[in-house]
């Protein structure tokens, strides 16, 4: 026996048939392929809870199944059922109350990039995306003009086949016309039989204020054109990154460089914002790496409020100094009792060290 029908189900031996109806019904839909199209390992998740519940659904396979730990030659054949198979197994189960099935076209995805600035203030753009659409010259068939595509024989139009498995009767896709119902003998050439040509489409989008990295925004009906309407358009929203800003929930951090003089007597200065270049006072005695708050200037959030702009000041220290400057320095250690013998660090070297800690 290569799996625990029970464990597979998450249901204890003593479990009665409609407990382990529920758990069915539970698992199916979590690992159904339709819901997880970019988790491979579904899949195949997905058919063993099937299997299990094909076995273990049945009071008489189970009864068996207890005993000896046979699964049945009907269990068996089902593991070998494709994907397509086990949907519409499920799908004859649950119905379309779940609406899991594809009968619209496919999600289209598109990224959209754009500027610090325009994620946090809103910006509408204009964008083309390459959908697929209805083939205008055979309107859909696939066939060339003036033919008319044939009948599937395989599933007398219907585009799927009923058989019977166990005691179960499932739809499958029809293989032959791949679920069409309809065979082209003649392709269209603008097409070439298959019904859709991609087309250019331009549509403007409008992303709102306080947009952030990995926003999405879904169009309705946008999005690949199926046998029954189409899809829709998945927006992804990708933020560049700010050389000066950065974002911090509803708050924006940057830094900006004074004078030694600018922070030891205070200042006022130019600040960038989202909004434009800010006054913003810096006041004396100011310390390498203090923060100064700029109130409501940071990215808006629900109901018209913003968050705030947090400015780290950072301390420009020259790098080289005249005779003349390193006098007047000096003096202004001496002024300030500190002490620059030769036995202890120099004025300057400590507060190089005191800045960049």
């Amino acid at each position: 026996m290569s799996a625990d029908y029970y464990k597979v189900l998450r249901v204890e031996r003593s479990a009665g048939q409609e407990e382990i109806k529920k758990a069915y019904k539970r698992l199916a839909l979590k690992f159904h392929p339709d819901r997880n199209p970019d988790d491979p390992s579904a899949e195949e998740k997905f058919k063993q809870v099937s299997e299990a519940y094909r076995v273990l659904g049945d009071p008489e396979r189970r009864a068996r199944y207890d005993q000896t730990g046979d699964t049945g030659d009907d269990a068996q054949r089902f593991h070998e059922v494709d994907i397509a198979t086990v949907a519409e197994f499920f799908e004859n189960i649950f119905g379309d109350v779940f609406g899991l099935r594809r009968r619209k076209g496919r999600t289209i995805h598109q990224e959209l990039e754009v500027s610090f600035e325009e994620a946090a203030l809103g910006v509408t753009k204009t964008i083309t995306v390459p959908r697929p659409v209805e083939c205008e010259s055979c309107k859909g068939s696939g066939a060339a003009p003036g033919t008319t595509p044939e009948t599937c024989t395989a599933c007398s139009g219907k585009g799927d086949v009923r058989y019977q498995q166990g005691l179960f009767v499932l739809n499958r896709t029809c293989r032959t016309c791949n679920g069409r119902g309809k065979i082209v003998t003649d392709p269209c050439p603008a097409c070439r039989g298959v019904g859709r040509t991609v087309r250019e489409e331009t549509l403007t989008v409008r992303l709102p204020p306080g947009t952030d990295e990995g926003a999405r925004r879904t169009i309705k009906g946008f999005g690949e054109v199926g046998p029954e309407g189409p899809g829709d358009l998945v927006i992804d929203v990708r933020v560049k990154a700010h050389e000066l800003f950065t974002r911090v929930g509803h708050d924006i951090t940057c830094s900006v460089v004074v004078t030694f003089p600018q922070a030891a007597l205070g200042d006022e200065i130019a600040v960038p914002t989202i909004d434009g270049n800010v006054q913003m006072k810096v006041r004396p005695g100011t310390q390498p790496g203090q923060r100064y708050k700029l109130k409501g200037k940071g990215i808006p959030g629900i109901g018209g409020s913003r968050g705030d702009q947090l400015v780290s000041v950072d301390v420009d220290v020259p790098r080289s100094l005249t005779p003349h400057q390193e006098e007047l320095i000096k003096e202004l250690a001496t002024e300030l009792k500190v002490d620059l013998t030769p036995q202890s660090p120099s004025f300057i070297e400590r507060l190089r060290k005191l800045i960049s800690s």
